[in-house]
């Protein structure tokens, strides 16, 4: 199993950004659902690293990763439920096998202590993942090249306050960071040229 440092791709107006008017200590709001800087900050450790893109041109800061997973994984069950797929455990558990791809949970814990995160990110890892394939499998992302997916997630409206100290919250890649092609999801189309697809600057 791969940590995914990825985003999922959809056309403009997909989510509905909002201004930020998250309060002290809130990391950002989420359909109403706060994630606060204390939990960011539990996922952290002063070994955290940055991680790679993966085209080797880039790297992504562990807080906005982390802030990312925690995010993105809001808007996949928002999406899951929003199309008649309510997320249980029975749901997550039949995502469970492929999302560990014949590795274990243990094995994730050694990938998100290795990259400086604490070993209580690992079932966020883990659930993140789950969802993700669960949408792959839902909206049939194998068998035509992800337009059910992507229409889905056009059509599936989320409220998304990010406490600028963070950033601001891209809502065609989903993203806190600029991301190239290469970085987004086989299964998903993204035409729009996006910030890390420009060559870096001499």
């Amino acid at each position: 199993m791969k940590i995914r440092v990825l985003a999922i791709a959809c056309t403009a107006g997909a989510l509905l950004l909002t201004g930020c008017q998250t309060k002290v200590g809130t990391a950002a709001i989420v359909n109403g659902d706060k994630i606060s800087e204390s939990t960011l900050a539990g996922y952290l450790t002063p070994d955290a690293k940055p991680l790679q893109s993966s085209n080797g041109t880039g790297s992504i800061a562990p807080r906005t990763f982390v802030l990312q997973y925690l995010i993105r994984s809001k808007i996949f069950e928002r999406v899951l439920s929003s199309n008649g797929f309510p997320v249980t455990d029975a749901l997550l558990n039949t995502a469970k096998s492929q999302a560990l791809s014949g590795s274990t949970e243990d094995d994730l814990t050694k990938q998100v202590t290795a990259i400086g995160l604490s070993p209580s990110f690992e079932p966020v890892a883990l659930r993140y993942d789950e969802l993700y394939n669960l949408i792959g499998t839902k909206f049939d992302a194998g068998s035509d090249n992800g337009a059910r997916a992507n229409a889905a997630l056009t059509k599936t409206t989320s409220d998304i306050k990010v406490n600028p100290r963070y950033g601001s919250w891209d809502a065609k890649t989903l993203s806190l960071a600029d991301l190239s092609k290469a970085q987004l999801p086989s299964f998903l189309q993204f035409d729009t040229t996006l910030p890390g697809d420009a060559p870096p600057s001499q």
